[in-house]
């Protein structure tokens, strides 16, 4: 079989969302590519080694193996660190790399240190504790120039990225694509991909600089964010509690309290677009409203503004029994 059909078998795979069967057909493309080679005839086949290597880190990004992914594209941004898909991929590897696996109950219940807290004390000296970001087990004395699996590289690569899209729409819709010709290695993307790419960065430089308690730039980027329109509805929830955290953790509560109102989540067209997963949580504009509604009730504790938390919670707990033990355990402190 001629690699192409191994690789396109893959694509399929992918877009069926059974990453580890697409890993496995881009293998068989890739093994047939140096079969190739090795007998001397050079590569028949109109798909190239670095396109199949990508295809690969892609799956197994989404296969949540981040590791294998980052060494994979490490290796494809050297022949093409013009298209910023590949540094985008590359961050997110890092981000991966260090964010617990919430849909394992048990390695949530042992996230260690950096579980946040609810509070300390009991009875008249007890008071609600908004714990920093945890490390996550990053190495914060590894520089950020260098190619590691970290958060300090993470920002490097989201920065790259950044400064390689168009700054402006000074490039007419005329041209029609972006990322054509040599130095790219996905397809040509269109101008209205090219933002949705953009507002992904600028999200995840949000999230990375909260991670590395860089609040001030972090609230700079989700302020960034809001400035951007449309901006779909996960994209608008994000840049708010993004915002609202970097806040807090700058002991901003009265401004981090305006970007908690759950009227806010609606600003933004909730619907499930081209560019947005269907695994996205929470998957309808209530559920959000219910999330930014919690994060409100946490600002009025930290404010001692116990009526309204309390109210809060006991409206939240009321239309959702489901809900978290420190939400449980918030009540029965308030009762």
């Amino acid at each position: 079989m001629f690699p192409h059909y191994y690789n396109n078998l893959g694509c399929l795979h992918h877009i069926m969302k059974k990453p580890n069967l697409a890993v496995y057909y881009f293998k068989n493309a890739l093994d047939r590519l140096d079969a190739q080679e090795a007998a001397g005839g050079g590569h028949t086949s109109w798909v190239a080694q670095s396109q199949v290597l990508y295809n690969i880190g892609i799956s197994l990004l989404h296969a949540r193996r981040p590791a294998v992914a980052y060494e994979l594209l490490l290796e494809v941004v050297g022949a093409h660190y013009l298209d910023p898909h590949v540094w985008f991929h590359l961050a997110e590897c890092c981000i991966m790399a260090h964010i617990p696996d919430t849909s394992n109950n048990e390695q949530a219940k042992e996230a260690g240190p950096g579980t946040p807290q609810l509070g300390a004390g009991a009875g008249m000296t007890h008071k609600l504790i908004a714990t920093n970001p945890g490390s996550g087990g990053y190495n914060t004395n590894e520089p950020g120039t260098v190619a590691s699996l970290s958060l300090e590289f993470a920002y490097i690569c989201l920065k790259n990225a950044e400064s390689l899209l168009p700054s402006t729409a000074s490039q007419t819709e005329e041209q029609g694509v972006f990322c054509e010709g040599l130095g790219y290695i996905g397809n040509p993307i269109t101008w209205a991909e090219v933002e949705q790419l953009r507002v992904a960065v600028i999200t995840a430089k949000a999230f990375t600089a909260l991670s590395l308690h860089d609040y001030i730039p972090a609230l700079h980027y989700a302020e960034q964010l809001l400035t951007i329109s449309p901006l779909a509805g996960c994209y608008n929830l994000l840049a708010h509690l993004y915002a609202a955290e970097s806040l807090i953790l700058q002991d901003r509560l009265s401004e981090a309290i305006g970007h908690l109102d759950p009227e806010l989540v609606g600003a933004g067209n909730w619907e499930a677009g081209e560019g947005q997963s269907a695994a996205w949580h929470p998957a309808s504009l209530d559920s959000a409203k219910q999330m930014v509604q919690y994060n409100l009730a946490v600002g009025f504790a930290l404010r001692d503004e116990w009526d309204k938390a309390s109210s809060l919670i006991n409206q939240l707990y009321k239309e959702n029994q489901d809900v978290s033990v420190q939400v449980k355990a918030f009540i029965v402190h308030e009762i």
